[in-house]
Formats: structure tokens, sequence, C-alpha cells
């Protein structure tokens, strides 16, 4: 439901406040445009390092070289790497200043001040009556140490060399990125799963750690005897945060070797507690089941069984006569239950033939989030089992008539299978496609063998699906015998496109009854 804002704010904080927080889609505006400006202070700040060739002869803005910078250049042209090892000297004025453009330095003055009153008036409008908790928050601080000193620079000339970590916007772009995300959900009424929010947060923090690292190290080795461009910079990062290290880069004056270990423990903190909560999250899925994908659900067939209580032999029976057919081969299962799965289940699920084809989602029908979880509405058909872990089987069909209109109410044109006890209940679930009750079927099948002794044991052994094979081994014929017939099966054929009993049209059945003996299975002659 989308929601529209009537509301009589009357003073000027309540209606920038019902404009940048309050309402979904321009805050979510907000964020984007926020997201996009930290993006381009990290993308100006690698112009910036491309375009300074010549970090040893940095100074400030219109000022001249002073005698000592010269013998500091002097030390640096004349020693090798090994000489700089034995008595190294840092260039302190790499570290403070910069070589920046008039151009890009009004780009960066302009940006710099966007972000400075966006921030001021988000700060502003959160003010609760204790401005120290805004102080120290620590993505405004980030803020004003990068925006703070390029307006600065628009007082004093000299100061537009000095070095700015701009490169510290990326984790202020994280922060607005996480923000993006949850106004976008809000706005467009969906939600994203848990695992997904882990992985982005882990993946935008991993980034941040990389760019970080890769733009300090770069920035720091301004001041020794090898310089880095962004490349190598970004080589000895990966080479050093994987553990590798071959050593052919290696930081040469102490700040840059202090920054690397200062990385280094911030990564051991952070990226642990990242994928904890990440593995976490994931044995929660676990436990649920997962989520059938839409792009399997358009390009694959699959079909649904909800049930209370997933039993093995339930689930198995209906597993082994459902992929008997062989037009059904190709189709995807899908158990939805809100129970968990148990040991044996866990171990039935695992095994292949069955692991590729069949998918357990925990969850209840009762929920529109979980039937659109399992597809629902994609799917070729709907099987509702009968709770049998009620003892009451009046009980039991009542959840199973709910179950069953749940899914008419959510998807009203896929095919429903019901099973229920009760035949006075068959009336609930008329408009399912086929109704199966269990009471009704079996008291007809134990009158009719009063009438025709076997004959409940005949159409046992023609509903399950056998190859014959039970009782092979043993010594008893009659155990061979019936193992052998209990493989035979039953089919409805129209007698004119038989191949085999064809040329019987027309004929007596008791004509044609012993062609049907030979074949070996019961056949109904239509």
């Amino acid at each position: 439901v989308r929601v529209e804002y009537y509301v009589n704010e009357n003073t000027f904080k309540e209606r920038l406040h019902l404009y940048f927080v309050k309402n979904q889609r321009s805050s979510l505006r907000i964020r984007i445009f926020n997201l996009l400006i930290k993006l381009l202070t990290c993308a100006l700040y690698i112009v910036r390092v491309c375009i300074d060739d010549d970090p040893v002869r940095a100074t400030c803005y219109g000022c001249e070289e002073d005698l000592n910078h010269t013998e500091v250049l002097n030390f640096f042209g004349n020693k090798t790497d090994e000489q700089f090892q034995e008595s190294p000297i840092i260039n302190w004025q790499a570290v403070l200043w910069v070589n920046r453009t008039l151009p890009l330095w009004a780009i960066q003055v302009a940006v710099a001040l966007v972000s400075l009153s966006e921030a001021l008036l988000l700060a502003y409008l959160s003010y609760k009556g204790n401005i120290w908790q805004t102080l120290r928050s620590f993505h405004f601080l980030l803020e004003l140490i990068n925006t703070i000193p390029f307006i600065l620079t628009i007082c004093w000339s000299p100061l537009r060399n000095l070095f700015v970590p701009v490169f510290l916007n990326c984790w202020l772009a994280k922060h607005a990125l996480e923000n993006m995300f949850n106004d976008l959900h809000r706005a467009m009424q969906r939600s994203q799963s848990a695992l997904s929010q882990q992985l982005m947060i882990l993946s935008a923090t991993f980034m941040c750690l990389v760019f970080t690292s890769v733009c300090g190290i770069q920035h720091f080795q301004r001041a020794g005897h090898r310089h880095l461009n962004l490349f190598q910079a970004v080589y000895y990062v990966i080479v050093t945060f994987s553990t590798v290290g071959y050593g052919d880069f290696v930081p040469d004056i102490w700040p840059s070797q202090l920054f690397m270990v200062i990385m280094i423990c911030v990564a051991l903190i952070v990226l642990p507690t990242q994928f904890e909560q990440l593995a976490f999250t994931w044995m929660e899925r676990k436990k649920l089941g997962g989520t059938y994908s839409a792009h399997r659900a358009q390009s694959e067939r699959h079909v649904v069984v909800c049930s209370t209580n997933l039993q093995a032999d339930t689930i198995m029976d209906f597993l082994n006569e459902f992929y008997a057919h062989p037009h059904l081969q190709d189709y995807y299962v899908v158990l939805l239950s809100p129970m968990e799965l148990d040991a044996t289940m866990k171990m039935i699920l695992q095994v292949p033939m069955w692991a590729q084809r069949v998918i357990y989602i925990q969850g209840s029908c009762l929920k529109d989030g979980d039937l659109t979880r399992a597809r629902m509405s994609e799917a070729e058909a709907c099987f509702i089992l009968a709770a049998r872990q009620y003892p009451d089987k009046t009980a039991a069909d009542e959840h199973t008539i709910l179950r069953s209109w749940a899914v008419k109410d959510f998807a009203p044109n896929v095919p429903q299978y019901v099973q229920i006890f009760r035949p006075e209940n068959k009336l609930h679930v008329k408009f399912a496609e086929h109704v199966v009750c269990e009471d009704e079927f079996k008291y007809a099948l134990l009158a009719n063998n009063c009438m025709s002794p076997g004959i409940s044991t005949l159409v046992t052994l023609l509903l399950h699906t056998s190859r014959g094979q039970e009782g092979q081994a043993s010594q008893e014929d009659w155990h061979r015998l019936y193992g052998k017939c209990s493989g035979n099966e039953i089919y409805h054929i129209r007698l004119s496109d038989s191949r085999f009993f064809g040329e019987y049209e027309g004929k007596s059945f008791t004509y044609a009854m012993p062609a049907s003996t030979h074949t070996g299975n019961m056949v109904w002659h239509w």
C-alpha cells in the first residue's frame, strides 16, 4: 500500500523532517544522492592521485621550496633502496601537501560544501536535545574531517594543496548504501532476505577496507624512497591481506608500516564479526530451507506438497509414486511444512536421487510470504496431505481445509489435490481438482471385499508402484508368485489405439481375455 502523507506540520523543521525522513520516496532519493556524492569524492581522489606525478616536490599552494626541502630532494635522488633502509629520512612535506590543479580543487570544494550542508541539515533534523550525541557520531565526525579542510582553503589560498583523506568517504558511502536499501524496501514494500543483506554488508566492508588501505599506503609511501602507484598499491594490499607476502613491495618508512599494522588489526576485528553474522544467518536460513527461485519457477516445472508434519514414510510414498510416472521425471517437488526436518528426513533429502529434485521450505500455507517463497502461483499443482499426527481426524480435516482455502485465495488457478479423512468435509473443498477421502475409500474397499474376496489386496497392489522383485529370494512359492504379480500395472487405454489389442476390437471379452493374460498386466478395455 502506497502511503501518502497529509499532515499539518506548521514549523519549517517539521516540514523538512517530513521530506527528508518520514516520506519514504523522497528520503530514498536523498539517500541515492548522498551515495553518489560520496562515490564522486572517492573518484575525484583517484583522479588527483593519477595526475600527481611528482609527489617529492609537493608543497603548499604558491610557496617556494626552502633549503631544507632541497637537501631532502638531493638525498632521495642519490640513495639506492638499500642505502635508504640504513638511514631513512621521511619527507613530511609529501605527506602534508599534494599537487592539486585548480579545476580539481574547485570541484572538490563544491562537493564538500554540498556534503557538509546535507550533514548539518540531517544533524539538525535528528537533534533531540543532546548535541553531544550528534557530535560524537562516527559518521558525522568523518564528514567534518573530509569537508571542513576544503572549506578552509577558500579563506586561505596556500591550503589549496593541503592533503585531505577524502578516501575515507568510502565508509560514508557504505553507510549511505545501507540506509538506501532500507528506504528502498520501505518504499517498494518489499523485504530483502537477511542473508543477502549480510552479504551486501560484508562485501561493502571488505571493499572499504581494501580501498582505505590502498589509498593510505599509496599516500604514506610518497614520503619514502620507493613510491607506489595505485595499481602497485592494490597489488601490495591484496597480497598482504591474503597472507601471501611475496616481498617485492615493502614499506620503507615507519608511517607506512604503522598504517598497515593498524589496517590489518582493523581487518582482523571487523571481518570476523561480519563472517560470524553471515554464518549465523546462513545456519538460520538452512533451517528454513531457503526459497524456490523465481528464475527456476519460470524455466522449470514444479509442484508444491503441503503437510503439517513431514513423516518419512508418507513423503517417501508420495515421491516414489509421483516419480513413477515417466512424464513427471523433470518436475521439482517443493515440500512446504512448518515443522523442522528430523534426522531421517534430512538423510532422505541428501540421497542423490532426491537431492536434485526435492526442495524443502519451512513455512506455512497460511502465510502469503511462505507461499511466495514456494512460488505457489507458478506451480503446476498443489498437494495438501492430511495431518496424521492429530488423534482427532475432524481437527485434522479442519487444518487441511484452512490450508486449502489459503492456497485457493493466493493462487486460484493452481489445481489442488486434497487428502482428508471425513466424507462430510468434502463439501468444503469441492473446488479442488481431486479430493481423496481416506475413510470413504477405505470403507468402500472393505465393503467390496465382502462381495469379491481379495479385491482389496488387488487394488492395493495396483495402487502401489512395484517392480515385482519382492519375495523373489523366499523359499515359498506363493511368496515369489505374490511378489511377481505385485509388479503388474493397470492402464487406461483406447482399444483402437493399442498396437497389441487393436485387433480384438469388436470381439467378445471371453475371446480377448487370454491375450491380456499373456501380457502379464491387468488391462481395462474401453
